[in-house]
């Protein structure tokens, strides 16, 4: 029987499918704030269904040990023939409480799981908003947030390329590939390490990147920084 691909779950989002509320904000006009990631439970769900299947995935609630509520999502694993259970709670909201209770405590659930756990790491950063539509600047994506009471408005942010979709393999791979492990091999590499090391620096595989980017990152490579910072990270 197939297995499930686990990993499949904790695969980075969309930006479009992704969330933003205030964290802090300033006392000063107009206000700036942080923002925080955050999906919504319709994309939890839609990622279950589309790595699990709809049938093979389900959630329970219980009340929680000191009020809100607890979720447990399981999966059917048919290579175990069983069913695998993860869970964690929440407390209710402020603004429709129950419902928020449910959809707070299943997200922290599907956490468990991988699915959205990357989105922890992006940290806080302060942005600046603008009070005005007007005062938008042409060609930027402009989110619309509340902060303390009042809409403005505020740069999305931009997602670092770990916090990203993997792209498909780049069309010219395969009439690059040989002689890019060649030049790697020469180095006593292998593109396994090579492929993890990019990771590690939040890049993507070289299979991913274009030609040019594979070329910088062989003379990169042939470098003497290069060299001694793949070393470090191999020695790591």
């Amino acid at each position: 029987m197939k297995s499930i691909d686990y990993g499949a779950l904790a695969v980075p989002f969309d930006p479009s499918e992704i969330e933003w509320r205030v964290g802090q904000a300033s006392s000063k006009t107009p206000p700036s704030c942080t923002l925080l990631a955050y999906l919504t439970a319709r994309a939890v769900m839609d990622r279950l269904d589309s790595v699990v299947g709809p049938s093979n995935w389900q959630d329970e609630y219980s009340p929680g040990p000191d009020g809100g509520l607890m979720c447990s999502i399981g999966i059917w694993d048919a290579s175990k023939d069983q069913w695998i259970w993860k869970r964690d709670g929440a407390e209710n909201t402020n603004i429709e409480a129950i419902k928020g209770g449910y959809s707070g405590a299943f997200k922290r659930a599907a956490v468990k799981w991988g699915i959205g756990r990357y989105l922890y790491g992006l940290g806080t950063q302060w942005h600046d908003t603008v009070e005005h539509y007007s005062a938008k600047e042409p060609g930027v994506d402009y989110i619309k947030i509340n902060v303390k009471g009042k809409w403005v408005y505020v740069r999305r942010p931009t997602l670092p390329i770990w916090a990203m979709p993997e792209p498909p393999k780049d069309v010219n791979w395969s009439s690059d590939q040989a002689a890019f492990c060649a030049e790697l091999n020469d180095h006593g590499i292998t593109y396994e390490d090579v492929a993890l090391w990019c990771k590690s620096m939040g890049r993507h595989r070289p299979s991913r990147m274009d030609s040019e980017g594979r070329s910088r990152l062989l003379d990169y490579i042939n470098s003497e920084e290069g060299m001694r910072r793949y070393s470090a990270w191999r020695n790591e």
